[in-house]
Parts: C-alpha cells; structure tokens; sequence
C-alpha cells in the first residue's frame, strides 16, 4: 500500500537518526538504547507486519532465557527512547537553536486555517478530531499503566511483549523504572487515570498478575490455536 510505503519511510528516517545517538558519545543524555524484545513464539504484529526488516531484523527464535518462562518464543532487536529523558533533552536542544514555542487556544473548528506553517502534526490528543473538523477516523484510545522502579537497571534491561491470549501484557525496563501494561480502551474519554499508580487499585493489580503469571510460565492460554 503506499500509505504503507510512506510509513515505512518515516520509519528508516527516525531509525537512522536514533541509530546515529546510539552510537555517539550523547545516547544517555538522550535516553536512547538498544534494547532485546521478547516474545511468546506467536510474535509481535507491530514488528512482523509494521516494521521494516532493515529496521527491525526478523526475530531469533529459540528457548527464552528466563528461569521460569522455559519455553520457545523470539527475540527482536530494537531501540528503547525513553521519552522521560529524551523530551526534555530535545526542547533544551531546539531552544539552543533558536526555535521558539508558542501557545495558542483554539476555536471550536478554527483548526488548520489558523496556522501559517507548511508542516503541521496534530499531536493535540483528546479533542484532536473535534479540532480539526471533526475527522471520524480519529478516536480516543486509553491505556493505563503501572510504573515501578527499577532497582537493577543493568540486569533488568530488556521488554516483553506480545501479550498473553486476548489480555495486554507488557513490561519496558527503562533505565530507572519499569513500565507494565496494560489496558487498550477505545472510545473512551474519561480524563481520570484510574488511580493506577495505587499498589492495591483493582487495574493495576491486573496488570501485575498478567505479567507475573507469564513470567511464572504459565502460558497455556496465551498460546493462539490452530
């Protein structure tokens, strides 16, 4: 598809630029890291179908190298960016360049013919759709998350995803913290986050026990069947 083609365009770009970080002496000052993503040997669509094998190579695939998760599965090698550092770093480099920020409040519908520049990314989340015309193909997606602290950022470096049968599961060992998720609401315009950084919240507690029953390694019902 040449949408597709587009993507993956934008993709390489992005790629080359945080491969260029990775290999410079400035990859922590960025958050920028690589990173092994594992899964269960059903795979990750993200990276099977929406990625470039110049980006993301296939996958290994082999036994998991987890005490517990005795099993088959696969391995992608991929970047973390960590956007709690690499946001601040990157509005401290813009400002360095001269580039200035600005604040503006729309009008209902006023939209993009408010605005004088050649390149614009709605980026404006809840609303977006609203903003710009009302655009039916935008929806609301929440997803809620748990964040703990990583207290051994050396060994505890790797992702898991792909999830476990029809449930979210994930877990991102950042440098500092650990993301575990999570939740994938659509339509959905509730503001509040649910309270999710409660250790005893109901949701966070789900996604605690999702990935810890992987991790134990019972995954029978993770598994797709034929």
């Amino acid at each position: 598809l040449p949408e597709m083609a587009t993507f993956h365009t934008y993709v390489r770009r992005s790629y080359q630029r945080f491969f260029e970080i990775q290999n410079s002496g400035k990859r922590q000052l960025y958050g920028v890291a690589r990173r092994a993503n594992y899964t269960l040997r059903e795979g990750s669509p993200g990276f099977d179908l929406g990625t470039p094998r110049d980006v993301v190579p296939a996958p290994q695939e082999g036994a998991l190298p987890f005490a517990r998760l005795n099993e088959r599965g696969k391995e992608y090698s991929t970047f973390l960016i960590n956007p709690t550092i690499f946001l601040p770093r990157l509005v401290l480099d813009l400002k360095a360049a001269g580039v200035g920020f600005r604040q503006k409040t729309f009008a209902a519908n006023e939209g993009w013919g408010a605005m004088q520049e050649n390149i614009l990314v709605n980026c404006t989340g809840l609303g977006a759709a609203k903003l710009f015309g009302g655009d039916n193909k935008m929806i609301p997606t929440r997803g809620q998350l748990v964040i703990l602290p990583n207290n051994n950022p050396a060994g505890l470096n790797y992702f898991f995803s792909g999830g476990c049968g029809n449930d979210v599961a994930y877990m991102f060992a950042r440098q500092n913290d650990i993301v575990v998720g999570g939740t994938w609401e659509d339509h959905t315009v509730e503001t509040d986050p649910g309270a999710c950084d409660a250790v005893n919240h109901d949701m966070c507690n789900t996604f605690l026990r999702r990935v810890r029953r992987v991790f134990d390694g019972d995954t029978d019902s993770c598994h797709l069947t034929s």
